[in-house]
């Protein structure tokens, strides 16, 4: 297709071809200028307009937040341009740094967006996020290694998740916060855990009755 053919497609058709350009792999997808949808917006202006006004392209995203937060606001563009589609997010913290990062302000317009959730967070940010609303949650991966319980009390995390039928989770123990919580286990269907224990692992079995898919996983043993 020559340059000439390209500039008298319509926006539509533009559009239509920038989202077979950004197609991939199942799961979220980091941000690379050198690839789609980023990459599109650096052709031409006439590209860059479509490409920001086309929602499907920026419904995934894989992002690691910095201790300065400093990447909050490529999140908040990313999301905006996402308008009422459906979400699957990927998004993880450096742990070397304790700094609120105040993702939970970045997330909670776009929270009845969010179908498909991994979350690597200290402790301080998964109370924020746990507590907002996400009626179209799907599934959630969180990593609970730092959870520290004295933090939770009287917290109830994701409890307003009312679809929620898939969970992961890797940690050293099962926090008794999710056993004493009003978290949704018993909608599970799925469960797949890393490093429990043999008992951490029976109480999820009573916790969640609905179960159709358990994986258990002792990292000791890999």
């Amino acid at each position: 297709m020559s340059m000439a053919t390209i500039h008298t497609l319509s926006p539509e058709v533009l559009a239509l071809i920038f989202e077979w350009c950004s197609e991939s792999g199942p799961g979220p997808r980091r941000p690379y200028t050198a690839t789609a949808p980023l990459l599109l917006t650096r052709i031409s202006h006439h590209w860059r307009n479509v490409a920001l006004s086309t929602p499907s392209l920026w419904c995934s995203l894989q992002l690691g937040i910095d201790r300065l937060g400093v990447r909050l606001p490529f999140l908040r563009r990313w999301l905006g341009r996402s308008g009422s589609l459906p979400l699957a997010l990927d998004l993880a913290y450096n742990y070397t740094w304790a700094v609120p990062t105040a993702i939970d302000g970045v997330l909670r317009p776009h929270a009845n967006q969010i179908e498909w959730l991994r979350l690597y967070f200290p402790c301080s940010d998964l109370v924020r996020i746990g507590r907002l609303a996400f009626p179209k949650l799907r599934y959630l991966d969180y990593n609970w290694n730092d959870v520290d319980d004295t933090k939770l009390a009287n917290v109830d995390l994701f409890a307003c998740a009312p679809q929620l039928s898939e969970l992961c989770t890797r940690g050293h123990s099962l926090p008794s916060l999710l056993v004493q919580s009003q978290f949704p286990w018993a909608q599970l269907t799925t469960f797949e855990c890393f490093g429990y224990s043999q008992h951490d692992c029976l109480q999820v079995l009573r916790l969640a009755p609905s179960l159709q898919c358990c994986t258990l996983i002792d990292e000791t043993q890999q």
